[in-house]
């Protein structure tokens, strides 16, 4: 008898002690997790920043520690469900198509890696606690505060913007996705400013004045938001603000109970007031329009464009990354045999799709895209008793339709942190733990590789930035193997190789840089280096292309006015001044005027010829 008193007593104390060991490391996959999110209010949070992939790869590395660690004393199994088949399965089609099309994009692979093990992370610490969840959605609104508390600064001078050209930023690059960000943070400050409001009576609940605190910071972030967003000018933040607020608000006051009892008791009424909430939104989508019809018209260009490169590439794309370059060659190849005057006034050079359901057809194609949608409206549909995080998926839905939210990591943080929702308190296959334990130690492994790998990367950066305008070609040679997908250093790297006259090899950089950035200065100059080696052919077909991939720039019109005289072409070349003097710049320059200047000396000079 003692000594079954004495083992009962020692498994009792093992218990004991094994679930403290549960909680322990619970809250430190939920601090991690609550460290992940607040992370994306930092600087350098563009697409390809070297800074902002370190960053990430090692809190996350942080993060699966901290989660493997729990699921080796945590008695809740992890279970697979049909929401993470979708999410992950995008993921991992993306990524396969990414090493396919170019096995060396290491960034764009990061891009998806990284969202993947968060989204896997976020998934476990919500399915061990139910309170991480509110926790979680703190942090975002934390987020969300700072960043429009950094934007009152910026607007009144006391903070400085993160681009010369723009007034107000936050921590990104421009407006847009600053407005984004703070529209998608809105309908989930909403929602915990009114569902927690008046908690600090102790009756209400024992934790009141944590729950009040959580609705004072979030009404604070609501008011900072609505104050900030305007500035933006950003339409389509505007529109994903609208839209999750409309919900939130709806789902609070219950507006589908008194509509639905509005339409059973006045017909008439209901309908007159839906007309009039129609035409206010029709007065407000065209003011919206009338505002920048520039940039709305050649959005719809980029959109037609893109919708030529889907029917080329239905199955597999062109690979994620790939847009700019694929959309350039398609947008060269469209003027080459038409357009209208108008599109070619508004055409541009853009670097994403300003459209994230397009771009995800043109970069993983129609298989991707249907996984992608599959995944959004599984999340909205099992969200949508969660009018919070329902609104920021509907927020982010509706700005995702006119911007680029997926082309910036923290935007895919906060996606997958959502769509984890989904997921978590789901049936599903129960994984065994030795397998749950094994993944995410390779997981941990593969982070801390490319932890690695991204500080050899930032250490190139910097080293490249020490012999920039150097001249010295082998530290060029040297850097090349990191940096092979950075387009600006490609764009150096090749200049520098054209100076040296490997004409050959600087073309090669060139087109490797058109491949992921369909810039019409890059296909300048690999003509200028074919016209440098007196291969006018493939001079004229590089400067025709590069004219015909932004028609607005007089820039290509020059060179070939050059080259033809150059070359004797005087019919050509006195065609090409004409144009270039009676073309009216987009934006008049320095530059535009002395190109004029010029052409103007070359056709008088070519008339002159003409009648001597």
């Amino acid at each position: 008898m003692v000594g079954n008193r004495s083992t009962d007593v020692e498994m009792k104390g093992g218990y004991g002690y094994r679930k403290l060991l549960h909680h322990v490391f619970l809250a430190l996959a939920v601090g991690g997790c609550f460290v992940l999110l607040l992370a994306v209010v930092s600087r350098e949070r563009e697409s390809q920043s070297v800074d902002s992939f370190f960053r990430y790869y090692g809190i996350l590395a942080g993060v699966v520690a901290s989660v493997l660690l729990h699921s080796l004393f945590s008695p809740v199994r992890f279970r697979f469900t049909f929401a993470d088949a979708l999410v992950l399965g995008f993921l991992l089609w993306s990524l396969v198509l990414c090493l396919w099309k170019e096995p060396l994009a290491e960034s764009c692979a990061g891009m998806l890696f990284l969202p993947g093990v968060a989204y896997l992370c976020f998934r476990r610490a919500l399915e061990s606690h139910r309170r991480a969840s509110l926790a979680l959605c703190v942090a975002v609104v934390i987020t969300g505060l700072a960043e429009a508390v950094l934007g009152l600064c910026q607007l009144y001078g006391y903070a400085a913007p993160g681009h010369m050209l723009f007034r107000i930023t936050g921590t990104f690059f421009n407006p847009g996705p600053f407005s984004g960000y703070l529209a998608l943070v809105f309908p989930l400050a909403l929602f915990l400013a009114l569902k927690y409001q008046g908690c600090l009576r102790p009756r209400r609940h024992p934790a009141g004045w944590v729950l009040s605190l959580v609705s004072w910071v979030s009404l604070l972030a609501v008011c900072l938001i609505v104050m900030v967003l305007p500035a933006g000018m950003s339409r389509s933040g505007w529109l994903g603000a609208f839209a999750g607020g409309v919900w939130v608000l709806g789902a609070h006051y219950r507006w589908r109970e008194h509509l639905w009892a509005l339409y059973h008791r006045s017909r008439r009424l209901f309908f007159v007031l839906l007309g009039g909430a129609l035409l206010l939104l029709g007065l407000a989508g065209w003011g919206m329009y009338a505002l920048k019809p520039d940039s709305a018209d050649g959005r719809l260009l980029t959109w037609k464009v893109s919708s030529q490169v889907v029917g080329q590439h239905p199955l597999t794309g062109v690979g994620p990354g790939h847009f700019s370059g694929a959309y350039g060659a398609a947008q060269a190849a469209y003027f080459a045999t038409g357009g209208t005057e108008r599109e070619r006034w508004v055409a541009g050079t853009p670097e994403y799709a300003f459209n994230e359901y397009v771009q995800v057809a043109v970069e993983t194609g129609i298989p991707g895209l249907f996984l992608f949608l599959l995944a959004l409206f599984l999340g909205l549909w099992r969200l949508r008793h969660s009018a919070g995080l329902f609104g920021v998926l509907l927020s982010l839905t509706v700005f995702a339709g006119t911007s680029y939210p997926l082309s910036i990591l923290p935007f895919m943080i906060v996606l997958v942190f959502v769509l984890a929702h989904a997921g978590a308190g789901r049936r599903g296959f129960a994984v065994p733990r030795p397998f749950t334990s094994v993944g995410l130690l390779l997981l941990l492994v593969l982070l801390v590789w490319g932890w690695q790998r991204r500080e050899a990367v930032r250490e190139a950066q910097q080293d490249w930035r020490e012999v920039s305008g150097s001249g010295v070609l082998t530290a060029y040679d040297g850097l090349y193997p990191l940096l092979h997908d950075d387009v600006f250093f490609l764009f150096d790297y090749g200049r520098l190789l054209a100076g040296s006259d490997s004409l050959a090899r600087s073309n090669e950089v060139f087109e490797r840089a058109l491949a992921f950035r369909g810039d019409p200065m890059l296909c300048n100059l690999m003509g200028k280096n074919f016209m440098e080696a007196k291969r006018y052919s493939e001079a004229e077909c590089w400067f025709e292309k590069a004219a015909c991939m932004a028609p607005g720039r007089l820039y290509p019109h020059y060179l070939l006015a050059r080259m033809y005289a150059r070359t004797g072409q005087r019919e050509k070349a006195l065609s090409k001044a004409e144009l270039i003097l009676a073309t009216q710049p987009k934006i008049p320059s320095t530059a535009t005027r002395e190109m004029q200047d010029e052409m103007q000396v070359l056709r008088d000079s070519l008339r002159h010829a003409e009648v001597r």
